[in-house]
């Protein structure tokens, strides 16, 4: 399932290396190891993790939040949704901010 605010068109024009680094940096791996090439595959993984962390490691999951420096605003805004949203909206904020962050080191490659 896709949220209201990332779609599929967000990460199809994304080179498969971004999605390939950002599923590694998840440690998320298909079953014969590779890492999954697979936009709805990444954020539902990293959803499942979300809804364990509101659970059980509410510091990890802010610990995370803070080094990928998401949003505060945003962060509060998914907080505030009903629980069963919750997981799925900061899943979903988190891989955006990945994608941003792989186009400014693709950007920033291309200036050197």
């Amino acid at each position: 399932m896709l949220y209201s605010g990332l779609s599929m068109g967000d990460a199809n024009g994304q080179d498969q290396s971004d999605l390939l680094e950002i599923s590694r940096s998840w440690g998320l791996t298909e079953s014969d190891g590779t890492a999954p090439l697979r936009f709805d595959f990444v954020l539902a993984a990293i959803t499942q993790m979300i809804e364990r962390w509101l659970v059980s490691d509410r510091r990890k999951l802010q610990n995370t939040l803070y080094r990928l420096d998401v949003a505060e605003k945003h962060i509060y805004e998914a907080m505030r949704l009903p629980k069963e949203q919750q997981a799925g909206r900061i899943a979903e904020l988190i891989l955006k901010r990945e994608i941003q962050k792989a186009g400014t080191r693709r950007a920033a490659e291309k200036k050197s």
